[in-house]
């Protein structure tokens, strides 16, 4: 009835299928090499 709110380890417990997004956003910061500070907004529903 209740599922504990834990951290998924691997993109097969992706239940929402948000594993390419994630990945995607991972890469985009990696790659920043900008002197200037970085501001990243996430919006959604």
């Amino acid at each position: 009835m209740f599922d504990p709110d834990r951290a998924i380890k691997s993109c097969e417990e992706d239940e929402l299928n948000r594993c390419e997004f994630y990945k995607s956003l991972v890469e985009s910061i990696i790659s920043y090499k900008d002197d200037e500070s970085l501001v990243i907004g996430l919006l959604g529903e």
